[in-house]
């Protein structure tokens, strides 16, 4: 009787460690391979839909960098930021962009994502889809309005220079 006892609490301990996420990166992790069901029991634990890994990388970059629109559709459910920075200043749609997922694009920008972020560089993300001469994502970005130019500062020398 004692050895199935210990058996069971050594199987609900497994079982336990496997079922629930213990960091960040677990989340991201099955967002990122597109771990549709495993996603959806975390969130439902009521995990961070936000977390955000050592680096700063949140499950919505994760399922973004691999064009997973089921996983981002779900992520965004469960109140997902679209427009949050990674420690580099890589957003979601500055990760669809880099890796060519037109479909994941066109979501994001519907669903609100912010065509003019820019990374930590400066760099847009429409300067990043014509570096990679991808016609499809920058022709979408450029009907939403994105641009890769640098904002003008207005610093008041132009009325100055009138004066």
């Amino acid at each position: 009787m004692r050895f199935k006892q210990k058996l069971v609490i050594c199987l609900l301990t497994i079982y336990t460690s496997i079922s629930y996420p213990q960091t960040a990166q677990d989340l991201f992790t099955a967002a990122s391979k597109g771990e549709l069901y495993s996603v959806e029991e975390y969130l439902k634990q009521g995990l961070d839909v936000n977390l955000k890994t050592s680096t700063g990388r949140t499950p919505m970059m994760g399922a973004s960098s691999f064009g997973n629109i089921r996983i981002v559709r779900l992520l965004l459910a469960y109140g997902g930021d679209l427009n949050i920075a990674d420690n580099r200043g890589i957003t979601p749609l500055m990760d669809a962009t880099m890796n060519g997922h037109t479909n994941v694009v066109k979501f994001l920008i519907s669903s609100g994502a912010d065509v003019n972020a820019k990374d930590a560089k400066g760099v847009s993300v429409l300067s990043i889809a014509k570096k990679l001469d991808d016609k499809n994502i920058v022709s979408l970005l450029e009907k939403s309005g994105a641009s890769d130019e640098e904002p003008e500062v207005d610093n008041g020398s132009e009325e100055q220079a009138k004066e």
